[in-house]
């Protein structure tokens, strides 16, 4: 199971936005949201995006909110 469990809509709106955006740090954002959902471990995805876990961990709350 993984961290976040995205609907079907959340996940069709992230994946426009990695379609669509000219925004490097949103793509980022919402490419960990999507890889989380998939069940890649946040040290993964972190390692991945080249960013701290702690980031991946407040992007996932922030998406949450």
């Amino acid at each position: 199971m993984s961290l976040i469990e995205l609907t079907n809509h959340e996940r069709l709106q992230l994946l426009d936005v990695l379609h669509e955006s000219e925004d490097a740090h949103l793509y980022r954002r919402a490419l960990a949201i999507l890889l989380i959902d998939e069940g890649d471990d946040v040290a993964q995805v972190a390692g991945m995006l080249d960013v701290h876990r702690s980031n991946v961990y407040r992007w996932m709350d922030a998406f949450a909110a």
